[in-house]
């Protein structure tokens, strides 16, 4: 028996633009996979009808999907809430926390076109683009720039306010042995 070889060609040809003109970004949703499993059921040979196992097993495909596009939605709906409202929220209270505080940060310098490190205190935090920046001596500085962060208020005299204290201390008690008894 001869094969035509122009229909196998046409077919394929036929078939690889078809599939060329699908959306590959579209699945298949809820509603598409239960009009298949209806087409299917409608067209199926009455001879040899779907066993029960192949039914619930698209069956239980079907639920899958479903429960996986609710908690794909879940998901989307839980980063959309952390995104736009907790982490800003979060980023405002943790670059707070730097005001009055002295921080070595990274400076681009645009006329020299160099970076230096520099030192200052945080005056304010500002919050621009959804993004905290901490205001250094009249300059926005993003969080990413900052290098290190230290208190700005030494406790300097602290070992000379003991000493003293100690001193005013033994000035004003006696030895037993001189004390008058």
């Amino acid at each position: 028996m001869a094969i035509d070889t122009r229909n196998v060609n046409n077919y394929t040809n036929n078939s690889l633009e078809t599939t060329k003109s699908v959306d590959l970004s579209k699945a298949l949703g809820q509603q598409d996979f239960l009009k298949l499993l209806v087409t299917e059921l409608q067209n199926q040979d009455p001879l040899e009808p779907m066993k029960d196992r192949d039914f619930i097993a698209q069956m239980a495909s079907f639920s899958s999907l479903e429960q996986m596009k609710n908690l794909n939605d879940s998901f989307n709906k839980l980063s959309s809430n952390f995104t736009s409202g907790l982490m800003p929220t979060l980023m405002m209270q943790q670059s707070t926390n730097l005001i009055g505080k002295g921080v070595d940060y990274v400076y681009y310098d645009p006329e020299l076109k160099q970076e230096f490190i520099l030192e200052g205190a945080v005056d304010s935090v500002v919050i621009k683009s959804g993004m905290p920046y901490c205001i250094i001596n009249g300059k926005e500085i993003s969080l990413e720039n900052i290098i290190s962060v230290f208190n700005l208020v030494e406790e300097k005299g602290t070992l000379d306010d003991i000493l003293t204290t100690l001193e005013k201390i033994n000035l004003n008690t006696k030895p037993a042995e001189e004390a008058d008894i």
